[in-house]
C-alpha cells in the first residue's frame, strides 16, 4: 500500500504523481494526434505518423498540389487542466517552416478543447526560456471562460478557418530539413519494399526446403516400393524353369523385341505365373527392372 501526496502542496512532488501525470500527458497526446489526423483528413490532408524523430515531429501532414506534393511537421502535445497553471514548452530550434503545434488540453468536461499554433504564433506570443533554446507557454486554470474556452488563448482555438492556413503555410515552405524529411521518406519507402521483398524471399527459401522434404519423403517411400516390388518379381522369376527362362533370353537375344518374345512363350509361361503379370515378368527377367507395365 502507498499513499499519494498532495502535488498541490510547497514540498516536491511524489515519483507516483509524477508518473501519473506523465502517463496522463501521454495518453493525452494519443487523442490529440487522433482527433488532429481526424480533422486534418476530413480537409483531404493526408497524416501520417513517421517512424524517425526528426525535430519533434509527431504527424505529418501531406499536401498534393499541383506540381508536387508537401508537407507540414506536427508536434501534438496533451495537458490537464483544472487546477493551477500548466506549462508548454518547445525547443526553439523546432520552431520554423511549416512547424504546426496542436495542444489538446483536458479541462475534465466533455469538450474538445484544441489549440493551434504556427512557428510564427510561436515566435510572436509565446515567450523564451532564459537560457534562450525553448519558447514556453503558462496557461492558468483560471483563464477557462463560461463556455469552458481558454480566454487568453481564444485567437488560437482550432477551427475550420485554420485549415486554409495550414495549406498555405506548406504550400509556401521551403524548409531544408522539410526537403531532408522527404529524402527520409523515400529512403523507407524502399527500405519497407526491400523488407518486403526478402520476406518474400525468406518465404519462397522455406517452401523450398519443405518441399524438399516433402520429396526425401516420396523419394524414401518409392524405393521401399520398389524394392518390395523387386522382391515380389524375383519370387515369381523363380517358379518359372530355369530351361524356360534361358529360352525367352535367348529368344530376345535373337529377336529383341519384348512383343514377340511374350507372344512366343506365352502359353509356356502361363503355366507358372499368372497371365496378367507375363508382360512385367518377362520385362523384368530380362532388364532386371519393370519397362513398360500394362
Amino acid at each position: 500500500m502507498f499513499y499519494l501526496a498532495n502535488c498541490n502542496s510547497d514540498i516536491k512532488k511524489c515519483t507516483s504523481c509524477q508518473g501519473i501525470e506523465n502517463m496522463t500527458s501521454i495518453n493525452l497526446e494519443y487523442t490529440a494526434e487522433d482527433l488532429i489526423s481526424h480533422k486534418l483528413q476530413r480537409a483531404s490532408i493526408l497524416i501520417a505518423k513517421p517512424k524517425f524523430d526528426i525535430e519533434g515531429t509527431d504527424l505529418i501532414a501531406f499536401i498534393k498540389f499541383k506540381d508536387a506534393i508537401k508537407f507540414g511537421r506536427i508536434q501534438s502535445k496533451g495537458r490537464t487542466l483544472s487546477t493551477g497553471t500548466t506549462s508548454i514548452e518547445v525547443p526553439v530550434e523546432y520552431v520554423y517552416g511549416a512547424f504546426f503545434l496542436f495542444i489538446y488540453f483536458d479541462i475534465g468536461v466533455d469538450n474538445t478543447n484544441l489549440y493551434f499554433y504556427t512557428a510564427n504564433d510561436i515566435c510572436q506570443y509565446w515567450k523564451k526560456s532564459k537560457n534562450g533554446k525553448k519558447y514556453r507557454l503558462s496557461v492558468k486554470a483560471k483563464s477557462i471562460a463560461e463556455n469552458k474556452i481558454i480566454s487568453d488563448q481564444i485567437d488560437f482555438l482550432f477551427t475550420d478557418d485554420k485549415i486554409d492556413r495550414i495549406k498555405k503555410i506548406i504550400e509556401t515552405s521551403k524548409s531544408e530539413t522539410e526537403i531532408l524529411m522527404m529524402q527520409i521518406i523515400k529512403i523507407q519507402q524502399k527500405l519497407s519494399q526491400k523488407k518486403d521483398d526478402k520476406n518474400e524471399f525468406e518465404n519462397i527459401i522455406t517452401e523450398c526446403r519443405h518441399q524438399k522434404e516433402k520429396l526425401a519423403i516420396i523419394n524414401e517411400s518409392l524405393v521401399h516400393y520398389e524394392n518390395e516390388l523387386n522382391s515380389f518379381l524375383t519370387s515369381k522369376v523363380e517358379l518359372i524353369p530355369s530351361e524356360l527362362k534361358n529360352e525367352v533370353l535367348e529368344y530376345h537375344r535373337k529377336n529383341n523385341c519384348i512383343d514377340s518374345v511374350i507372344k512366343k512363350h506365352e502359353n509356356k509361361l502361363s503355366k507358372y505365373i499368372e497371365k496378367e503379370l507375363i508382360v512385367n515378368i518377362v520385362n523384368f527377367l530380362i532388364y532386371g527392372k519393370i519397362s513398360s507395365i500394362t
